[in-house]
């Protein structure tokens, strides 16, 4: 998902920038390096998101995560709680 949204932008980038060329002055349309670096941050921002939720979710007895997954599905279900949000209404 990260790589088709990374892969979007850069294409985007490079679209824009050759739109806005005659609008530049002294700078290239492209700037590869800026690219790269900007997709290697991306992609590393990516694998944070994915990797702290994943190792937290690890140190979790499934013991515990069990009874509080259920929990949260029998209020969903049941529309306990007001309305979908869980929220009590006015």
């Amino acid at each position: 998902m990260a790589s088709i949204g990374i892969g979007i932008g850069v294409i985007g980038a490079v679209g824009a920038g050759f739109a806005m060329r005659t609008m530049l002055l002294g700078v290239p349309a492209v700037d590869f390096m800026t690219l790269i670096l900007s997709t290697l941050l991306f992609r590393g921002l990516a694998l944070v998101v994915r990797v702290v939720p994943a190792s937290r979710a690890a140190k979790l007895p499934p013991t515990e995560a069990l009874p509080r997954v259920a929990g949260v599905l029998a209020v969903a279900r049941t529309g306990a709680g007001g309305d979908h949000f869980g929220r009590d209404l006015l």
